[in-house]
């Protein structure tokens, strides 16, 4: 058996990455271990690095791509030297192979289990593909939780008579066309950038949390996935002003639902619908198997967004994530550093295995 690591900052190795995700099994990635999607969610100058972990023996393949973090502030208690947590990029990801042999999957598992306690990693944090159901190739972590349900759908029972939508719905996308909306899909400058000012008054209408804020940087890297891998739906009023827009990106043949924003002066209803509905049309056009909502902002049944998303969708999954601890003594050591530390945010992200990072 034999390994390499991959780095996204080095040029001959991101082309390799890019290779190795290309020539998998179409049912077996997606675009979330493209080197270009991890590109997008690190931060160097946060002291993270993306990697790719691949394993080979014979014909078969175990491949694990993730952000590999220094743990900072906490240098006391690290007996002179220095720590690293991994953690998947933001959306999904976990191991994936071309194969289910369980004897080779358990080897590759120890494998990189090895190489993480050479390199001094404490913990880790893994959200797996809820399309992809591939915790099966992850199964030696330490344990493996169902956090909530997503919705999905199969773009092959979308049609434009709209008989996949109930009645609501359907009013509602009908009502947008009657009210003669310009509807458009575009990977233009101006749509992306008109799209970036909405997107952030949507931000501050919904008060939603600093996670969201993402920076120029992010944008900027945004802007060149979606000339790659994706596009923009636009709807917009007769007076051509902005009222909604959405970001899809895709690969092999999942398309995936990344970025909303809708205006908060728009007074026509089923903007959100007639975006997702039209998202549908041109991912189907474009050989595209499913079409992936995600979950709710909460793991609650009954959670608002995640009942459109029902409304919206013919398909349901379940997104698993798991953990796993390297070093249980150091890591114990940590974590109840930051209790005393910041005892009032450790009360609010206790169950979380990198709660630590918090106080950033």
């Amino acid at each position: 058996m034999e390994y390499k690591i991959l780095n996204i900052n080095n040029h001959k190795e991101y082309e390799e990455w890019t290779d190795i995700i290309s020539n998998f099994n179409v049912n077996k990635t997606d675009f979330y271990y493209l080197p270009n999607y991890m590109d997008l969610n690190v931060n160097n100058h946060k002291n993270e690095v993306g990697l790719m972990f691949y394993v080979r023996e014979n014909n078969h393949i175990w491949v694990h791509c993730f952000i590999k973090t220094k743990i900072l502030n906490y240098e006391k208690i690290f007996e002179d030297k220095f720590y690293y947590d991994l953690e998947t990029p933001h959306g999904y990801g976990g191991p994936i192979s071309n194969t289910e042999n369980e004897f080779f999957l358990k080897k590759a598992q120890n494998f990189f289990f090895e190489w993480a306690n050479r390199n001094n990693i404490l913990c880790e944090l893994v959200r797996f593909h809820p399309l992809l159901n591939n915790q099966i190739y992850y199964n030696s972590i330490d344990k493996i939780i169902l956090n909530r349900e997503i919705r999905f759908t199969k773009l092959n029972l979308i049609t434009e008579e709209l008989t996949c939508f109930n009645p609501k719905v359907r009013n509602k996308i009908r009502k947008a066309y009657k009210d003669n909306l310009l509807i458009e899909i575009s990977k233009s400058k101006k749509d992306y950038n008109d799209f970036k000012v909405l997107y952030f008054q949507h931000l501050n209408n919904i008060n939603a949390e600093n996670f969201y804020y993402f920076n120029e940087i992010y944008f900027k890297k945004l802007f060149d996935l979606i000339n790659k891998f994706g596009f923009i739906v636009t709807v917009k009023n007769k007076s051509k002003e902005l009222l909604g827009a959405s970001v899809f990106l895709g690969f092999k043949k999942n398309l995936h639902s990344h970025l909303t924003a809708i205006s908060k002066t728009n007074k026509f209803s089923g903007i959100n619908n007639v975006l997702l509905y039209n998202a549908y049309l041109y991912g189907k056009n474009n050989n595209f198997i499913n079409c992936n909502l995600g979950g709710g902002i909460s793991c609650n049944q009954d959670d608002s967004l995640l009942e459109f998303k029902r409304s919206m969708s013919n398909s349901k999954s379940n997104f698993y994530i798991g953990y796993k601890i390297y070093n249980e003594k150091i890591y114990s050591n940590l974590v109840n550093s930051y209790k005393k530390r910041y005892p009032a945010k450790f009360k609010i992200n206790s169950k979380h295995i990198l709660c630590y990072r918090s106080n950033d």
